[in-house]
Formats: structure tokens, C-alpha cells, sequence
């Protein structure tokens, strides 16, 4: 028996360390499942420092051997392109396990990528119940919401994330792209963004575009509303 943790690659661009986006629709975007997932003894701060599109198990849950061992068939079925195949094995080992969240969060991570909404959905939310400070968990409800055009909701789990593990960079991408294109807040989506920046190694020259973009936007409106003729911020973005 071990300590099991797990190590998944939840990000805007699989496997990376600095998720690299490429509009802003690729913010709350189906993931990748990474190549190299592992349930492996790490701590929460320690994934997120050196991934910040890691999620971990609670330290205090220990499985078998064996369940890692399926865990890594899981893996090699998605390495192999089958999906269908591994999100069963992985609701098996749910099954299985029933202390543990991590299958349940890299099969909702293919049904997302799938398009598979509602699966994914309820797949995070059995998560939630078997670790509810699971930051990853609850950004990726947050896009399930997203995509079912849920935005408040959306925006509940994405601060559920945050509430978690502030430092969970995906959290603020995603939140940011929210108020940004959904929810019509540029002041919100502004601040997400900077601390989205903040989080990274090194700052993502697209967000810092958005950046910029929002800071003319907002200058012209305030510029505008000193000289009374304001007017409302531009329309609706097609992400």
C-alpha cells in the first residue's frame, strides 16, 4: 500500500508546463490526458509548482499496486488512441476504488474531449465527491458548464477551483475568457488575465495580447464616458 496521488496533465496544451493558447476559445477547450500520467506520491503545492496543470489525490487515500497498474493501462490505451476504451477501464478502476477521484477526473477528460458534455460533467462531479478541493476537478466542471451554456455555473466552478488552490493557473485562463467573452465583465476578464501571467514561468505573448486589447478597450470607454458619450463596451466576440 501507497500514498496515491495523481499526476495529470490538464492543460490548455497537454503535457506543458506553460499551456499555450491559441485563441480564446482554446481556454476552456476539451484537454489533452497526458502521455505520462501517473498516480504518483506527490503533494497539491508541489504539482502545481512545477505543473500548474497538475491535479493530485488527498495524501491520506492509499490503493494497491494493482490500481496504479490499471491506472497505466488506462494511459496506454489513450496513448494508443483508444478512448472509448479507456475511460471504461478508468470508470472500472472508479469502480474499484471508490476513495478515488483521479479516474473519474481523466475519464471526464476524455469525454470533454469527446464533446461529450453532460458525460464529462457528471464523471467531475462524482469527483467532487470523493475530493472536493480538487482544483482541476472543478475547472473542468466549469467548462462542462461552459459548453452547456451554464456561464454562471461556470463561473461558480472555475472560483471553486481558485478557492482551492489560488495558484491553479488554468482556473484564471478559463474564469478570464468567461468574463471576457460571456459574460461581457472586461474589468473581471482583465484581472484574470494578469494573474494568469503572473502564474506562468513565462508570461504567454497571446493572453498578453488579449491584454492589451482589454486595456485599449477599457481606456476608450472610460475616455469616452468622461466626455459623456458613453457607449456601450463592442458586441459579443465569436470565440
Amino acid at each position: 500500500m501507497r500514498t496515491l496521488l495523481a499526476a495529470t496533465a490538464l492543460a490548455i496544451a497537454a503535457c506543458s508546463s506553460t499551456p499555450t493558447v491559441k485563441s480564446k476559445a482554446d481556454a476552456s477547450t476539451a484537454p489533452n490526458v497526458a502521455k505520462q500520467a501517473a498516480l504518483a506520491p506527490t503533494s497539491t503545492a508541489a504539482a502545481t509548482t512545477s505543473d500548474p496543470t497538475a491535479t493530485t489525490q488527498p495524501a491520506a487515500v492509499t490503493v494497491p499496486a494493482e490500481a496504479q497498474q490499471k491506472f497505466d493501462a488506462a494511459m496506454k490505451l489513450v496513448s494508443a488512441g483508444k478512448q472509448d476504451e479507456a475511460a471504461l477501464q478508468l470508470e472500472r478502476l472508479a469502480a474499484d476504488y471508490p476513495t478515488l477521484a483521479a479516474p473519474l477526473i481523466n475519464a471526464g477528460l476524455l469525454y470533454l474531449k469527446a464533446n461529450q458534455f453532460e458525460a464529462a460533467k457528471h464523471a467531475f462531479e462524482r469527483a467532487l465527491q470523493r475530493d472536493a478541493k480538487s482544483a482541476p476537478a472543478n475547472n473542468y466542471l466549469g467548462v462542462c458548464y461552459r459548453n452547456l451554456g451554464k456561464f454562471k455555473e461556470a463561473q461558480a466552478a472555475y472560483q471553486a477551483a481558485l478557492a482551492s488552490d489560488e495558484t491553479y493557473a488554468p482556473a484564471h485562463l478559463n474564469l478570464g475568457v468567461l468574463y471576457d467573452l460571456y459574460l461581457q465583465q472586461p474589468e473581471q476578464a482583465l484581472t484574470e488575465y494578469e494573474r494568469y501571467q503572473q502564474l506562468l514561468p513565462t508570461p504567454d505573448t497571446k493572453v498578453a495580447s488579449w491584454i492589451k486589447e482589454l486595456k485599449s478597450r477599457l481606456g476608450g470607454s472610460k475616455a469616452k464616458a468622461a466626455s459623456g458619450d458613453a457607449t456601450p463596451a463592442s458586441g459579443d466576440k465569436t470565440p
